[in-house]
């Protein structure tokens, strides 16, 4: 028989575990200088400082902002570390590197400022590393770009009159040497040959359009962009690169008339001239519409007019001034002039509803609001429920917007009455004001009619 022996441990005994490698690394980052001017060198520093055990399987990388451009690595510390690898498109650099052992490492490379950044423009570029170990951990630089020069970029007409400005920004360097996009000569009004940009050492300064400062296309002649570099002590340098403009082209304009033959809103377009071929029609939108700065649903607030040659202006229910005009029909009156001199004439109407003004002080109700014209109900009255009295006049329009009927009921009375007798069956939208005892109007509101017949 064998004997069975127990080990069993005296309190001297121990157990020790295998350790597990612990590293850890840190990154930083500093820029030679925080404040650089355009086209000026920079040197960037990574330091990375690994303690305890060795990285493994460390990755570093930098993203450099678009404004910096990447010239090429300086020396390391300790010598014989990776370079890094740069990613051209993304403006990136990655160094993998070494298993490193504990101890201080110094990953160093240079920058340039691109050339014609604004003044104020900040360049931030972070450092990124990771390891086996541990990981993600981010360091980051800042530079400050400097303005020394306020530029400015103008279009000046023969006459020496300031037609545009295109740029106004401060420059860290002067623009001294301008050139123009391939042409420069503005011919048409879209596509190829519709605009000139000028340049300076490849870089683009600034595009004109061949408009004034209202947006309108000016007229056919020469025209010069000028550059005004002023530096700090005020003097001003330029350089000017002439323009030509040569378009034929069609202008369009709508003019928005009121009930008593006054223009009240004039809306412009032009577009490259068609030869001879004239507008032959316009299609609206709406017949009615109520301006209001509500965005709520309703009535469309405001007017699309489209032309037979595709061109779209919109009316928004306000005169020249910015201000919505009143309720009531209005006329659209378009012109149409082509470079041959040719001209054509069309007109629209348009009813001008308005939101509900005055709800707050009474409401008006059409009474009834359906009529059955083929059984003799053809008369409804318009009731307003205020708490002053008003002599209440109503502007009838068809749903195209086509005034049908204009009617005004007993002064003070708050009701008016309106006959709907030989009217087609559709749907009318009736503005009713509230008319005070003085004169001015107390509040304005819209109600619909359903007639049958």
């Amino acid at each position: 028989m064998t004997a069975t022996r127990t080990f069993t441990p005296t309190p001297t005994d121990t157990f020790t575990a295998t350790p597990t490698p612990v590293s850890n690394a840190t990154i930083g980052k500093k820029v030679s200088q925080s404040t650089a001017d355009s086209g000026q060198p920079l040197v960037y520093t990574i330091q990375v400082d690994v303690t305890g055990n060795p990285a493994v399987g460390m990755v570093v990388t930098d993203q450099l902002p678009s404004g910096l451009n990447y010239v090429g690595p300086q020396p390391s510390q300790p010598a014989g570390l990776p370079t890094p690898s740069y990613d051209a498109v993304g403006n990136k650099l990655t160094w993998v590197m070494p298993t490193l052992t504990p101890g201080t490492y110094l990953l160093s490379y240079e920058g340039k400022v691109r050339d014609f950044l604004k003044g104020g423009t900040t360049l931030v570029n972070q450092a990124v590393m990771t390891y086996a170990q541990g990981g993600p951990v981010t360091a980051s630089a800042s530079v400050q770009v400097t303005g020394q020069y306020t530029v400015k970029v103008g279009v000046y007409n023969e006459a020496g009159e300031l037609v545009k400005t295109i740029l106004i920004t401060q420059f860290s360097e002067p623009v001294e040497n301008v050139v123009l996009s391939a042409s420069n000569q503005i011919t048409t009004l879209h596509g190829t040959g519709s605009a000139v940009t000028i340049y300076s050492n490849g870089y683009e300064i600034g595009v004109w359009d061949g408009s004034n400062a209202n947006g309108d296309p000016v007229a056919n002649g020469e025209y010069y962009m000028k550059v005004d570099n002023i530096d700090r002590m005020g003097v001003v340098r330029n350089v000017t690169q002439e323009v030509v403009v040569s378009r034929n082209l069609m202008r369009e304009t709508v003019l928005i008339y009121n009930e008593s033959g006054e223009v009240v809103r004039h809306l412009y377009a032009y577009v490259d001239d068609p030869g001879a071929k004239t507008v032959v029609g316009a299609t609206m939108s709406s017949g009615v519409i109520a301006p209001s700065n509500d965005s709520a649903g309703g009535s469309p607030r405001e007017l699309t007019i489209t032309l037979s040659d595709g061109v779209t202006m919109v009316w928004d229910g306000r005169n020249d001034s910015g201000s919505f005009v009143g309720n009531g029909q209005y006329f659209v009156e378009v012109h149409s002039v082509d470079g041959s001199g040719g001209e054509s004439t069309l007109t629209e109407k348009v009813a001008v509803i308005g939101g509900d003004e005055g709800k707050g002080m009474g409401e008006v109700k059409a009474v009834p609001n359906v009529l059955t014209t083929a059984t003799g109900n053809r008369v409804t009255t318009f009731k307003w429920d205020g708490n002053v009295s008003a002599t209440l006049r109503a502007r009838v329009y068809t749903m195209a917007g086509e005034l049908v009927g204009s009617v005004e009921g007993a002064a003070g009375a708050n009701e008016a009455v309106w006959d709907a007798g030989g009217r087609a069956s559709g749907i009318y939208l009736a503005v009713v004001e509230m008319v005070g005892d003085k004169g001015g109007i107390l509040a304005r509101q819209t109600v619909k009619v359903l007639v049958v017949r």
